[in-house]
């Protein structure tokens, strides 16, 4: 069974829906903001 899911980027107006299959969309979208670490 397949799961809707949502993701909305907080940083822009990013938004996304669909299955896990899909996610991948939303990690290369997450790969386009630099990543601050302490």
């Amino acid at each position: 069974m397949k799961r809707k899911m949502r993701y909305s980027c907080k940083k822009c107006n990013f938004k996304w829906e669909g299955t896990s299959y899909t996610f991948e969309q939303v990690r290369e979208h997450e790969k386009t903001h630099p990543v601050k670490s302490k």
